[in-house]
């Protein structure tokens, strides 16, 4: 009996499907294999021009201020393979900066009861980058984690670290600094004890106190993070001790723009409120700067940094590799750089300083 027009086709088209699969086999899934994501990649030039140390900022920064960084460098102290000298050129033009994740002290020192604790050559070499670009540090007094147990240094728990320009700023030695609960470990509050230091202009004329912020981590901490987020605000009600001005920086925590969004309290808002600086993988908002309501200093223009494009020249000029900014390879370009986004601001001081 012979065959219809229609079987014929039918057996060609599952012919063609079966050895069509081996081929999308070799070749990978597809763009719209929800499976396998797209890969994420830069526009960036054949050949590019020999670093610049510093790297410019984004057009943003360009004008007057107090220019300021809140970066996340993730395990920073942990990965050898860490271009430090490429990063601190990228942070070579601000006055402040937030460095958040520090795993490892980078000098000889004693934590807070006294006991000393051992330094890490991968984390002096980031330290001494941003020395020479001419910042000065603070470090929290010992690591802070969820945990029973701190003095660790596996990532687990992290160290506040923030660099400032001593030639414009300077640690206000009037006030108190540090951790401002006494509990860095399994602290009911917060995961990772928030970081205080207040700060001067060298010409006295303004004075605020920055907070570096650490939220929970993970996607079942939604609930904690908003938690912290309220005993961080009570706090800063609480013990701003008549600072009129509050500066928090705050690594990227959140897992959407609207987590973020309905965890702020009425009054804080972010220095991007349009939730537009995303991480290099483009999922997640990237560190997140808040101005505590009542301030004098005003924000006047923010960016995110891109940090792709500003370490491209670095690696092409010191790897025969391929770059694993483009596609993005967050295996080995997070070890070497960050799969954070600086985000950048500048901010205004009144005119006249604020008083205190």
């Amino acid at each position: 009996m012979a065959e219809s027009r229609e079987t014929t086709d039918r057996r060609g088209m599952g012919l063609l499907a079966a050895l069509a699969l081996p081929l999308l086999l070799l070749l990978g899934a597809c763009a719209d294999d929800p499976g396998q994501p797209p890969a994420i990649t830069t526009a960036l030039p054949e050949e590019p021009k020999p670093p610049e140390c510093p790297v410019p900022p984004p057009e943003a920064m360009n004008g007057p201020g107090l220019k300021v960084a809140s970066f996340t460098v993730d395990n920073l102290g942990v990965y050898s393979s860490r271009d430090n000298q490429a990063l601190a050129c990228m942070l070579g033009t601000f006055d402040l900066v937030a460095i958040h994740d520090l795993a490892v002290p980078p000098y000889a020192g004693s934590f807070a009861d006294g006991e000393a604790y051992r330094p890490d050559p991968a984390a002096a070499g980031f330290f001494d980058a941003m020395r020479a670009q001419g910042f000065a540090y603070a470090i929290g007094p010992e690591d802070t984690g969820p945990g029973n147990k701190i003095k660790l240094t596996s990532g687990v728990t992290a160290w506040p670290a923030v660099f400032y320009k001593p030639q414009l700023l300077q640690v206000d030695g009037s006030k108190p600094s540090g951790y401002i609960l006494p509990d860095r470990s399994a602290n009911v509050d917060f995961d990772y004890v928030p970081f205080a230091l207040p700060l001067r202009t060298t010409d006295g004329r303004f004075d605020f106190l920055l907070l570096s912020v650490k939220l929970a981590e993970g996607p079942d901490k939604v609930t904690r993070r908003r938690s912290e987020i309220f005993a961080l605000t009570n706090w800063i009600q609480t013990y701003r001790r008549g600072e009129q001005d509050v500066l928090v920086l705050m690594e990227p925590s959140f897992l959407t723009c609207q987590e973020r969004a309905a965890a702020l309290p009425d009054g804080y808002l972010p220095a991007d409120p349009a939730c537009r600086v995303m991480d290099v993988s483009r999922k997640r908002p990237s560190d997140t700067a808040l101005l505590a309501p009542g301030a004098s200093m005003t924000l006047e223009a923010f960016d995110g940094f891109d940090i792709v494009t500003a370490m491209y020249p670095f690696w092409v000029f010191g790897h025969s590799s391929d770059y694993p900014g483009s596609p993005y390879n967050p295996a080995q370009f997070d070890q070497y750089y960050s799969g954070a986004t600086p985000l950048v601001l500048r901010l205004l001081p009144p005119g006249g300083g604020d008083g205190d």
